[in-house]
Parts: C-alpha cells; structure tokens; sequence
C-alpha cells in the first residue's frame, strides 16, 4: 500500500476516524476529544506489539525472545511485555519509516513532545500496581475511561477495520486517525486542546498499552504465550531486532512533485460530528498536497483555498452560527472555495440562497458547489 494514499489507504483511515468519533459522540463535551485520543492511543500501543508478533515472530515461527522481554510481577501476577521492536513500531522517528508518533505528532517540534524515556520508565516501575495505565493528564483534560478500558471497549471494532492490512501498517494508520482527529476537535462538536496535549494524551495511553500481555485482551488475535524456553537475544546489545522492526513498517511515502508549499487550505468543519470522517478523509487525501499549510479547523482562518463542511439555512447563512458563506469566505481571505459537504435540501434553488451566493465575490472567488461527492471518487478528482 502506498501508505494513506490509495484508496484502501485513504478509507481505512477514514473509516478509523468515524468509528472513534461515533463511539465517543455522547462522551460529555469536555471529555470528548479526550476520550478519542485516549481511546486511539490505547489501540495504537497495543497495535505495536500485534505488529511484532505477526510480523516479525508468527510468520517464520521465531523465538519470541529474539524481539520481546516477558516481566512478571509478585503484585498482581500479571506479564508484561517489552522489547525494542515494540519501540520501533510505536515511536521511532527516523525519516525513511513511519511509526504511530511520527504520524499522530506530524509537525510538531521535538521540543514539544513528552519525555518518551521518562514515560516508558514509568510506566515499567507501575507494572502489577494501581498506578499502571493511569494516564498523566495536561491541566484542564479531564478523562473518565482508563486506557485499559478504551482498549477493551474499541479494539475490536479497529481490528475489524484494519484486518486486511499489513498488521506493521496498523500503527501508522491509527497515528493517521489521530492526526487528522487531533487538530479537529471541532468534528466532535468539543473545544479543541492543544496538540502538544493531544500528543501527550496519545502516548499516556499507548506506551502501557504497548506492554500488556496479549492474552489478557480480547480479540487480541495472538494464542497465549507460554513463556517457556524463551531465549534471551532482545537483552543483547547489538542485537538486529530494530533493523528487522524497521524493516516490517510503511516506508515514508515519496513526496509528489506539485506540492503547493506558498498556498494555505483549510478543511472548515461546522456541522460537527456528521461530517467529521468527511472531513478527516479530505485532510488527509487532499491536504498532503499542501505540505505543512492544510489545516483543520472550527471557524474561519487564513487560506487560500476553503473546503467546507455545513448547513445552511435558505437564507444563506451557516446554519448555528451568524455568518453567511459572503462573510466566512471573507474572513478566511479564500481565493478557491469547495462546498464540500452539506445536507441534501431544496435551498439550492430557493430564490434567498441563491441571492446569496451572487453576494459571494467581492474580492473574485472561484465557488464549487457539490452536489454529490461520489464516494471515494471525490477526493481524487482534486488530487
């Protein structure tokens, strides 16, 4: 798979975000963004070790003591599981791979990411105790589901999604999810958070996650290890276990050659959670184009080119709020508007709607109204 670029791509990502959006949609308003993040972090940590194992491990019946490190605890007589190639799958950041992190925190500095080595210990020093996967949260996120509990309440609906893919790609299409999920709380009809604080609330969930004995979850799709005769090759330093990791994740996509670096798009969601795997789906197929200038977002912002998503009401204006698509197109300073979602109604040929429109054009504005998106067909015709 050409990684997110191709249509298994591009609807497996989408239909990730609308499975999380739809499960967390009656979460209170506070909690929403959080949950999903939490919920997808919890996935993602898990995803990391299914990848080791049916990758790596299952295939060619390897020892699993080649890539992993089984720790008990006296606590709770639970098994935990570590090891480098977990690591790889969850946070490696190198440029020619993909991994959760490098997806879910796409753009954002190094400087603003959590301490990954201070995390990991920590979470180790909680294995078998209250403290194990009780996530860490930025000020003011509040968060009522443990990990544990997303984990067991979304997994099998995102392996059911993710089945006919390449188990190492589960990782980086779940950091997809989250990174077209993350800067668009506004498709959950929530405040939005920082995304240094959605990175945090990602990786609190998915580094415990990632150490969880797969026999512990359900649907986890791994027999129950037996921790007999395991050799001790992922202890060693120097060992390869890395390098066969890295072999096994997506390769970083070749960029295009039209990528349009002096222009600005923005996805402008306000129909809330109906659109919202919409409009993640158009971030994610069209917005690569623009490189590091497609945003999402709530309300108007600078750009030079606007997609979409809402109602109206036949007078012309954006239905819950106090603009008419004159206005909004005015304050975001757009060149090229898309029209790129809203309900089927008769207002397109209502006389008010339409004066409406001719208002829209002072400065000139090239309008596409859609009608019918066509399925996945709509995002290709604009790549």
């Amino acid at each position: 798979m050409s990684f997110g670029r191709d249509a298994k791509g591009r609807a497996t990502i989408s239909s990730l975000c609308r499975m999380f959006v739809e499960e967390y949609a009656t979460s209170p308003a506070d909690e929403r963004v959080p949950a999903v993040l939490n919920a997808i972090g919890a996935c993602a940590g898990f995803a990391s070790q299914i990848a080791v194992w049916r990758e790596l491990i299952l295939p060619k019946g390897r020892d699993p003591g080649d890539f992993l490190v089984y720790c008990g605890t006296g606590r709770s007589n639970e098994i935990f599981l570590l090891g480098e190639a977990i690591n790889q799958f969850l946070f490696s950041t190198g440029p020619d791979r993909l991994s959760f992190l490098s997806v879910a925190a796409g753009g954002l500095p190094a400087t603003q990411l959590p301490n990954i080595a201070e995390l990991a210990g920590r979470v180790v020093r909680t294995f078998g105790s209250d403290g194990f996967g009780t996530p860490r949260l930025p000020a003011n996120v509040k968060l009522s589901e443990l990990p544990r509990d997303a984990l067991a309440r979304t997994w099998g609906n995102a392996t059911e999604i993710l089945k006919d893919c390449r188990a190492g790609d589960w990782p980086a299409l779940l950091g997809a999810a989250a990174q077209a999920l993350r800067g668009g709380s506004h498709q959950l009809k929530a405040l939005p958070i920082p995304t240094s604080a959605a990175v945090t609330i990602l990786l609190e969930a998915a580094v415990p996650m990632s150490k969880l004995n797969p026999a512990s979850v359900a649907a986890s799709g791994i027999d129950a290890p037996t921790y007999s005769n395991w050799g001790q090759r992922a202890l060693r330093p120097g060992n390869d276990d890395a390098i066969e990791a890295r072999a096994a994740m997506p390769r970083v996509p070749e960029k295009r050659d039209a990528v349009l670096t002096e222009r600005k798009i923005a996805f402008v969601n306000m129909a809330g959670a109906i659109s919202a795997a919409i409009a993640a789906d158009d971030y994610a197929t069209i917005g690569e184009i623009f490189g590091p200038n497609a945003r999402a977002a709530d309300g108007p912002v600078p750009c030079d080119v606007l997609f979409l998503y809402c109602n109206f009401e036949p007078s012309g204006k954006i239905a819950g709020c106090d603009r008419s698509l004159s206005d909004l197109i005015r304050d975001c300073g757009a060149t090229v508007v898309v029209i790129a979602w809203a309900e089927p109604a008769d207002y397109f040929v209502n006389a008010g709607f339409r004066a409406a429109l001719q208002q829209v054009g002072n400065p000139p504005v090239n309008l596409t109204v859609t009608m019918n998106r066509n399925g996945e067909y709509f995002g290709r015709f604009f790549v």
